[in-house]
């Protein structure tokens, strides 16, 4: 119950603004980042004195403090910074991949967030819709090693960036999926074409060298037939 009225708190605070969670996902770490810009100066103070600050990084230490105003002993916090200019409220924590399935971040979005490790790759996966709610809401990913698959609303191929985007009309539908193979980097199959082209390259300059000194024997060869030639034809004169 405590945990279903801190949400709905949260909701209400953070519903008439813009929001955006940034996942930096590595092969042994997820750096999170939740960014929440307020759409007025009233809505901005209710977010700064959000009673669910400070904001334990797993989700079950959340459920045991949901109205925590202190930090505890052995309990992990994100990192709050408040933008007054701006009216930005930014929390920001880092995880070991095989912990990351107990964000408090994710799993307070989503009923079910999972994190399962097949071989090299490894799958992320949320449950269908979302429970916070905003105005307009982007879940960004980013890594630099491959994807395999994902559900991402767009990609930014050349940063191997993924964006989900979430708003009133599709966040009942909104679910993230995710397969990263940390055996392989995105870029390199661009790799293997730069170190084919250098092999090429190598490969034309040898054959050029090559067709020159043919060229110069031949060209030498050629010379002595014909000065042979002439010589022969001065002493029979």
């Amino acid at each position: 119950m405590k945990r279903l009225i801190c949400l709905i708190l949260m909701i209400t605070i953070l519903t008439g603004c813009s929001a955006t969670a940034r996942f930096d996902v590595d092969k042994n770490t997820v750096k999170e980042s939740f960014t929440a810009v307020a759409s007025n100066d009233s809505e901005y103070k209710e977010m700064k004195n959000w009673p669910g600050f400070p904001l334990p990084i797993f989700y079950d230490q959340e459920l045991e403090n949901p109205f925590g105003n202190e930090k505890q002993n052995g309990v992990s916090y994100y990192n709050a910074s408040f933008d007054d200019t701006n009216k930005k409220v930014t929390i920001d924590s880092s995880f070991s991949l095989k912990e990351h399935s107990r964000s408090s971040l994710v799993r307070g979005c989503f009923k079910h967030y999972n994190v399962v490790k097949n071989d090299d790759v490894t799958i992320f996966s949320t449950s269908n819709g979302l429970i916070c709610s905003f105005t307009n809401f982007n879940i960004v990913v980013s890594t630099p090693y491959l994807v395999v698959k994902s559900n991402a609303s767009s990609v930014d191929s050349t940063n191997n960036v993924y964006t989900w985007k979430v708003n009133n009309s599709n966040k009942n539908n909104v679910s993230v999926y995710m397969e990263i193979d940390f055996s392989r980097k995105f870029n390199q199959q661009d790799d293997n074409s730069d170190e084919n082209a250098k092999t090429t390259n190598k490969r034309v300059s040898n054959v050029l060298v090559i067709g020159i000194f043919v060229a110069i024997v031949v060209g030498t060869i050629f010379t002595i037939i014909v000065l042979n030639t002439r010589k022969n034809k001065l002493s029979k004169l």
